[in-house]
């Protein structure tokens, strides 16, 4: 799951942020624990309301400070 997870954002690296094959690369290893720590939350809290704020959160973060 984690893997299919960082897939779908795969296009949006490429043609909505013009990363190139090093940033895409670093992009997608960060995904991947994003996705692995969401997988973490859903087990530990049995909710998928958990993980979908985590990934709001995340979203959040990434356009005030990235």
């Amino acid at each position: 799951t984690a893997g299919l997870f960082a897939m779908i954002h795969v296009p949006i690296s490429i043609f909505v942020y013009g990363y190139n094959a090093v940033e895409l690369l670093a992009f997608l290893s960060l995904i991947s624990m994003l996705s692995l720590g969401n997988y973490w939350v859903m087990d530990k809290s049995k909710s998928v309301i958990a993980p979908i704020l985590s990934h709001w959160l995340w979203g959040v973060m990434i356009l005030l400070f990235g």
